[in-house]
């Protein structure tokens, strides 16, 4: 199974989208907020004190210590050491699996053995600098690719370790080497940044979990370590948005895309716009991300829905087909392909697409709900 990346997560009203070309109109209004106030949040009652608990992403431990020295000899070359840590987080010893919304430390990742790339990134890093190794965090500018969560749509990014060897240049360690492209640009990032992505991530975990007060206090901290990376302000807006702060979550996307033009940002402010009947500014911003709105199998897959629902069902089978093409591993994609179908009264397409559906279905519920569904068609066929 090919691993999908979640290390950095955008939290998206919309479907993530990028830039296209658009007609900017003569007045773009300013927020009514500044960035410094969106980094506030009454509505939630915390105390200006409130504060997260202090996390120490690379803590090592001394039964981390003692694992260290059974797996990888103090003598060893750098080189050997990079391979036998590699080996013992991910094969011999700890067996680390991957787990897209487990963001960890590198101490929690070593006793519950799963998490993702930044997870698995922390404990590698963490056991290289204790075994002498120079490392360092690197972001990775992988190929876009999108998870949905719950109501949540998620857009991927990628960050792996970069290790200092002499005389041989710098070696990129990967969760999985085998897709990794060397060809993909790659840069440095700092601890403070490393920190920062952490407290990102835990955002948008806790925003799934409904807890609204940890959501915020963590992406302000992940902005507290890092303010001009322009993502966090997105999730920032999406934090206030749920919260009911329209206000607080307009000034946060605006800040978004004036660092960096940040298009998930840019979606999010078509859509509020709209909903606040402003249909200049709506246009704008829908004008200047719908070219990548159409890369994105979620936002495929919603104009699907909407096309199915008016009966408009060629114009939602072709963009299921166009959505799969992107992401194959979507039952519901496949689920709803196949009710087109049956509405056009092509049974075997729709039996093909439910046996789809029930391939991919990734919990026990939905595979006996797709069986069930084929085998009525079965009865009905003969």
């Amino acid at each position: 199974m090919v691993v999908r990346f979640l290390s950095m997560l955008r939290l998206l009203l919309l479907p993530l989208v990028l830039t296209a070309c658009a007609v900017q109109p003569d007045t773009l209004a300013p927020a009514a907020l500044t960035p410094q106030q969106a980094l506030e949040s009454p509505a939630l009652a915390l105390t200006g004190e409130a504060r997260l608990p202090s996390v120490d992403l690379l803590a090592v431990n001394e039964e981390m210590r003692e694992f260290l020295r059974e797996q990888v000899p103090e003598d060893a070359s750098r080189q050997r050491k990079v391979k036998l840590i590699l080996q013992a987080i991910l094969d011999d010893g700890l067996q680390l699996d991957y787990n897209s919304f487990k963001t960890l430390t590198a101490e929690q990742a070593f006793y519950q053995r799963q998490g993702n790339c930044l997870s698995f990134t922390n404990l590698f890093v963490a056991l290289a600098r204790e075994a002498g190794l120079d490392v360092e965090y690197q972001e990775v500018d992988v190929p876009p690719s999108w998870d949905r969560w719950g109501n949540n749509h998620l857009y991927n990014r990628h960050i792996n370790a970069r290790v200092r060897l002499p005389f041989k240049g710098d070696q990129a360690v990967d969760f999985n080497m085998r897709d990794f492209d060397v060809e993909y640009t790659r840069k440095r990032v700092s601890d403070q940044y490393a920190r920062a992505l952490y407290h990102n991530n835990m955002a948008v975990y806790w925003l799934g979990e409904q807890q609204l007060d940890q959501a915020y206090l963590s992406i302000r901290e992940a902005i507290s370590l890092h303010p001009g990376t322009a993502f966090f302000w997105t999730n920032l807006g999406t934090v206030h948005s749920r919260i009911g702060d329209a206000a607080r979550a307009e000034a946060a996307w605006l800040e978004a895309v004036r660092l960096a033009e940040e298009p998930s940002a840019m979606s999010n402010l078509a859509r509020f716009y709209e909903r606040h009947d402003k249909p200049q500014l709506a246009g704008y911003y829908a004008d200047a991300v719908e070219g990548y709105r159409r890369k994105n199998p979620y936002y495929l897959y919603s104009q699907a829905e909407q096309a199915y629902e008016m009966g408009e069902y060629e114009e939602a089978l072709s963009l299921l087909r166009r959505a799969v093409k992107i992401r194959d591993d979507e039952h519901e994609f496949y689920r709803l392909m196949g009710f087109s179908q049956l509405y056009l009264g092509d049974e075997a397409a729709a039996l093909d697409s439910f046996e789809q559906a029930e391939a991919v279905a990734d919990n026990e519920i939905d595979r006996h709900r797709y069986n069930q569904k084929q085998r009525l068609m079965a009865q009905v066929a003969h």
